[in-house]
């Protein structure tokens, strides 16, 4: 999800990730980071897809991709 506030806490799905790594649901967590690092890129936010790479590459069964930039719009 994103909107208003995620420019101040970042992807609300970034946050359920951690909640549910919290909470030992790891798959959960990856499903949820793996939705953020998707919104990231949709939306063009190299400091957002990073956010939810950083604990998919230490998640078992998580592949990331590398981060793509944006590209600028006319």
């Amino acid at each position: 999800m994103l909107g208003t506030p995620s420019l101040t806490l970042g992807a609300y799905d970034e946050l359920l990730g951690r909640i549910a790594e919290r909470s030992g649901d790891r798959a959960a967590a990856r499903r949820w980071w793996q939705a953020a690092r998707r919104q990231g890129r949709q939306v063009g936010s190299p400091h957002q897809v990073a956010l939810a790479e950083a604990p998919l590459a230490l998640v078992p069964g998580a592949p990331t991709a590398p981060v793509r930039a944006a590209a600028p719009s006319s």
